[in-house]
């Protein structure tokens, strides 16, 4: 990777995000459903479970969502974000 790409990639693009992937799961396993809704609620990358992750959300939430997919289906956004792009 050339210098010039390092310095156009943005913060979320730098940071490890297997801790933050941990969470996500750790809070599906123990049914944390509205810390893993918070969680969801950050700005992240696209991840590999994380429409597996949205779908046990909606399933078990038990109240309305503030997270969406967006429209690929693979990335999890806030209610917020989508309607700012409207």
């Amino acid at each position: 990777m050339s210098i010039e790409n390092l310095e156009k990639e943005s913060p979320i693009d730098k940071k490890d995000w297997s801790q933050y992937e941990d969470e996500l799961i750790k809070c599906e396993e123990n049914q944390e459903w509205s810390q893993l809704e918070e969680l969801l609620l950050e700005e992240h990358p696209v991840l590999l479970a994380e429409e597996w992750i949205f779908e046990k959300l909606k399933d078990n939430l038990g109240r309305e969502l503030r997270v969406k997919l967006d429209e690929s289906g693979k990335h999890v956004i806030p209610l917020e974000a989508e309607e700012k792009n409207s």
